[in-house]
């Protein structure tokens, strides 16, 4: 987090975490970022997101709130490691997209609760995330219920 003061910019904390699992093998991701009042534009790689919270909030509305932005990185996860994995089936299942209706909750008082100087009463963190995954197969396709619920499985396992 950065904070603009007399010219300079200051670094007021590194916002890294990692979990207690030790990756024998790691990809490294990367992205950076701008923000300004309620709003950010994050770059990563060639692409631009940008971020804003609703007017009541004290944004613009001028873009996805970034919770939303997370709920949609979920949906894209799901996605790629759906169509990986039953490429991988043996035999394949012959995906042809997903459909999602996603739905998360949390407590806004992780997040809103006054005063700031005090800890919240609840988490900010989503608490739950529900919500439909309907699979569709190319024409002509039969798949057992069995082999449904098995990418299910297996995409649950791998989608972080």
């Amino acid at each position: 987090m950065l904070r603009q003061g007399a010219g300079r910019a200051h670094v007021l904390a590194s916002c890294i975490r990692r979990p207690n699992l030790v990756a024998v093998r790691s990809k490294a991701y990367h992205v950076e970022g701008d923000g300004s009042g309620a709003a950010a534009m994050v770059k990563a790689r060639s692409h631009t997101l940008r971020t804003d919270v609703p007017k009541s909030m004290g944004g613009k509305d001028s873009a996805p709130q970034p919770i939303e932005l997370l709920l949609s990185a979920l949906i894209g996860c799901e996605t790629a490691t759906a169509a990986y994995v039953a490429r991988h089936m043996q035999p394949r299942l012959r995906l042809k997209r997903i459909t999602f209706d996603y739905r998360a909750e949390r407590d806004d008082k992780g997040s809103l609760e006054l005063p700031i100087e005090r800890r919240p009463s609840a988490e900010s963190r989503l608490q739950v995330v529900h919500g439909r995954a309907e699979v569709h197969l190319m024409a002509g396709t039969e798949e057992t219920p069995d082999r449904i619920t098995r990418l299910y499985e297996l995409v649950e396992q791998r989608c972080p």
